[in-house]
């Protein structure tokens, strides 16, 4: 259809919207596990949970462990979203 908006422009655009809806949430749940990963490293390591049947000293290696995965996690996510963004901006 000439200086319409035709199916296949509409498709396009549909689908390409909902690739990009699918992407934000991937992204997101990745922000929100490292986040939540990192808080419950910072909680278990505080101490703040009560965990007699762990040492002290496993307790906090637990701790560092969790706050370390929560930042790999965070980065792991942001270098995702660049590497997508340069995909975009290829395009």
């Amino acid at each position: 259809e000439p200086g319409g908006f035709g199916r296949r422009k509409f498709a396009s655009a549909f689908f390409r919207n909902r690739q990009m809806k699918k992407i934000s949430l991937s992204l997101y749940l990745g922000y929100a596990v490292s986040c939540v990963t990192f808080v419950c490293g910072v909680v278990v390591a505080a101490g703040l949970v009560p965990m007699r049947h762990m040492s002290v000293q496993l307790r906090s290696m637990f701790g560092i462990v969790l706050i370390l995965w929560g930042i790999f996690r965070f980065a792991a996510t942001q270098t995702q979203r660049r590497q997508r963004d340069m995909e975009d901006a290829e395009e």
